[in-house]
């Protein structure tokens, strides 16, 4: 797909930078032809739908660029002839009289308008939604305050409950234990931070609990320089632009000046800008997806339209040109991080042992509950049951008795366990105990660990996989370590098979598979313009372990996941190890298990790392090493 002019090209450095990519973003959207005949309604010409009806899903196509062209219209530039469709579209959309009228609002809909007050509401990101709707009222209608105080009351203090116990259903059990852009800055956060910066004459007290907690969130949220941090749904830089209209106060290190916020932001713009050609269809506009168009990773409210909530991300253009952000210079984002970010890696990630979502959303899984998640390595999400279907990139598969064809991996983990640095080396461990199944047959504890000092590119899993209940005649494990490109980056064609590395081969230009098999021993490495993905494994025994099974065969290879499967590459390769039991399992018998998952990339930090330090070679043979007492102490603690 081409480039899109004006963000593609963009330096994107400067106020003037920004609204030129607000100006592109918007522009393939006026009439024709994406506008209806009164423009109270936009709809990109794509045939996917979302679980709500057609006229919200085009509403929510008339709303979402709103972020844009209000910033605009604020930043006292001459748009007018942008912003314009938007502004005389109002009246038609509010008049039941008219054909293109947005309609009644519901129980629990869509349309987020002032009329929704007293209606039922969904107990997430929408409450802010309807916060935000009645501070309009409030502020610019002249509505009394005291005729929405009792609804916006109600909406700052609901709190979600779980409602497994009312229902008995598992997929109704809410919350669950998890973290993303909706839990942070892209929806609850910033909508907190609006709250703060429209509200403060409303709910002056509210406003400092508000604060401070925003001071605690970019504690947490600022980690990485892009492409940096990644949250579980999403895997490039994190976004703390909401602080820049809010302007809270004594923000804490690394975001407490205008410089390091404009480097952190500006950086993460750059990045998208940088791997644009395939976010947008041929006439320029958003399509589903992350890198590429993708139905697969798309949620049941996910609209062709839904795209253009990204435009929340340049609203900075509202700031004037001589505001602390815009006057300041980029300051470097300093190398603090909570996640792995070794010193002599090229490669950023996070150990996502616990999470999980308890109400259905699709993918969850691999959305939520991968072991790891990279900057650099993306994720994939299932087609189907099959193996290759399943796409078992940082996760562990499990199929009993393989009579069906039905993978299954962690859903809902039970319990999670964290811990600093052991008395034998300086690990960083956390544990989580889950089930494969909803009968509870089998119960699986994983203990994922990285060193702070020493085998820069690796980290361990550990697993102990326990028969509760009941007998299986077999069992078969399929492990995945990070998805990488699966073809040969010049001609598309499939990569070689290597029969070693040598020293002098380049980590960002050599490719190939490279695999071995022994009794003790396997190993995949697969090299691609991506980077180096790899796993190697060893089936290990404690000393007075009750009944241990060995499995009956072992291998490791690089699997061929279906195409579209992956968040950024189209076409990967997953390097897995294979485990088949082929006997009969009991109550009371159990498996451990070691692997160590390898990873550098090609183009993290500029690919300096990678380039000038040591040769892919010598990085690969460098495996972490585990002692027998590490060993027992990694397996006690699950």
């Amino acid at each position: 797909m081409p480039p899109l002019r004006g963000l593609s090209d963009n330096p994107l450095r400067t106020r003037d930078d920004l609204i030129n990519a607000n100006i592109a973003l918007l522009n393939p959207l006026p009439p024709p032809p994406h506008f209806s005949p009164e423009k109270a309604h936009i709809r990109v010409p794509v045939a996917s739908a979302a679980h709500f009806d057609e006229v919200a899903a085009q509403l929510e196509g008339f709303v979402r660029p709103l972020w844009s062209v209000g910033a605009l219209l604020s930043s006292a530039e001459d748009i007018r002839q942008v912003t314009e469709p938007w502004i005389s579209a109002f009246e038609a959309g509010t008049d039941p009289d008219r054909p293109e009228y947005w309609g009644t609002i519901g129980q629990g809909d869509q349309r987020v308008l002032p009329g929704t007050n007293g209606n039922a509401m969904l107990d997430n990101n929408w409450r802010w939604f309807r916060e935000l709707a009645n501070i309009s009222l409030v502020h610019v209608c002249d509505v009394p305050f005291d005729n929405v105080k009792a609804e916006m009351d109600a909406d700052l203090m609901v709190r979600e409950e779980a409602a497994f116990y009312k229902t008995r259903r598992r997929d109704q059990v809410r919350p669950g234990r998890q973290m993303d852009y909706y839990s942070g800055s892209f929806a609850i956060q910033f909508s907190q931070l609006l709250f703060t910066k429209f509200s403060a004459d409303l709910y002056p007290r509210r406003i400092e609990k508000l604060a401070a907690s925003q001071r605690l969130w970019r504690l947490i949220l600022a980690v990485f320089r892009p492409p940096g941090w990644v949250l579980p749904v999403f895997s490039c830089s994190s976004i703390p632009f909401g602080r820049l209209l809010a302007d809270v106060p004594n923000m804490p290190e690394p975001l407490s000046t205008p410089g390091l916020i404009k480097d952190h932001l500006l950086h993460h713009l750059r990045w998208w800008a940088a791997h644009s050609d395939g976010i947008v269809y041929p006439d320029g506009t958003l399509n589903i997806g992350w890198l590429y168009p993708n139905m697969y990773m798309a949620e049941d409210y996910n609209s062709p339209q839904s795209p253009y909530w990204c435009l929340k991300t340049l609203i900075p253009v509202a700031l004037a040109q001589n505001s602390g952000f815009w006057m300041a210079g980029e300051q470097l984002y300093p190398s603090l991080q909570i996640t792995s970010n070794h010193p002599e890696a090229n490669h950023h990630f996070m150990l996502s042992p616990a999470q999980f979502v308890a109400w259905p959303l699709k993918a969850s899984q691999a959305k939520y509950s991968q072991f790891e998640y990279s900057s650099s390595f993306e994720f994939s999400v299932p087609t189907g049951p099959l193996i290759q279907q399943f796409a078992t990139d940082c996760m562990l598969a499990l199929c009993r008795d393989c009579s069906e064809a039905f993978f299954s991996s962690q859903t809902v983990s039970l319990q999670l366990q964290t811990h600093g640095e052991l008395s034998v080396s300086p690990l960083m461990v956390a544990s989580v105990r889950w089930n494969p199944w909803g009968d509870g047959q089998v119960e699986v504890n994983t203990t994922s660990s990285r060193r702070r000092t020493g085998w820069p590119d690796w980290h361990i899993r550990i697993y102990r996989i326990r028969v509760r209940s009941g007998q299986m005649h077999s069992l078969h494990t399929i492990e995945g370590g990070y998805a990488t490109q699966g073809r040969c980056a010049k001609n598309g064609t499939n990569l070689p098979n290597l029969s070693s590395l040598s020293r002098d081969m380049d980590i960002r230009s050599a490719e190939g598979i490279l695999h071995e098999d022994a009794k003790t021993h396997y190993s995949a490495l697969i090299r691609s313009a991506t980077g180096a993905s790899g796993v190697s494994s060893t089936v290990s025994c404690l000393d007075g372990a009750d009944t241990l099974c060995i499995p009956t065969s072992t291998t490791a290879y690089a699997l061929k996941p279906d195409t579209n499967t992956n968040l950024a590459q189209p076409r990967t390769l997953v390097p897995v190890v294979a485990r088949y039991f082929a006997q009969d399992l009991a109550a009371g018998d159990h498996i451990i298990a070691v692997t160590r998952i390898f990873a550098v990339s090609a183009n993290a930090n500029g690919g300096q790392r990678a380039l000038t330090k040591r040769s892919l070679e010598e990085r690969s043979a460098d495996k972490p090493s585990i002692l027998g007492s590490q060993m027992q102490l990694a397996t006690a603690i699950t």
